[in-house]
């Protein structure tokens, strides 16, 4: 059975925290985990990685509809502040397993220096491992 993995990371989340307070951040962080909740449905093992950082195991091959379905509808969320309307956005790093990945952690590695790409690329988007 194919499966794949994406890790997402919020940009500039530091800055979030610094402006806006570490509750504001929290609720940022907490509308992350509703969409990988509501996006991976049933049949994907939704956690979150780290500070602000998400992982999202798929039992297909197909990682990037999904992650891009919850970086748009992430983008486009409207977060009230004290200075208006804000949004934010995600970085996601996607791989596909094949039996070329000799352990579950060169598995993940693989998303992780995908995500990385996507951060070094101009962030908000999904780059897939290669």
């Amino acid at each position: 059975m194919p499966f794949s993995i994406f890790i997402a990371d919020i940009d500039n989340f530091k800055s979030v925290n610094d402006t806006f307070g570490h509750a504001f951040g929290d609720d940022v962080i907490c509308k992350v985990g509703e969409l990988f909740l509501t996006y991976g449905k049933k049949d994907a093992f939704c956690a979150r990685y780290g500070g602000e950082e998400f992982a999202m195991i798929l039992p297909h091959d197909d990682p990037v509809s999904v992650a891009e379905e919850i970086r748009k509808a992430f983008a486009a969320f409207p977060f009230e502040t004290a200075e208006g309307e804000r949004h934010f956005t995600l970085s996601i790093g996607a791989a596909v397993y094949d039996r070329s990945h000799p352990t579950g952690s060169a598995f993940f590695e693989e998303a992780d220096q995908a995500l990385y790409a996507a951060k070094k690329n101009g962030k908000n988007q999904v780059v897939l491992s290669n």
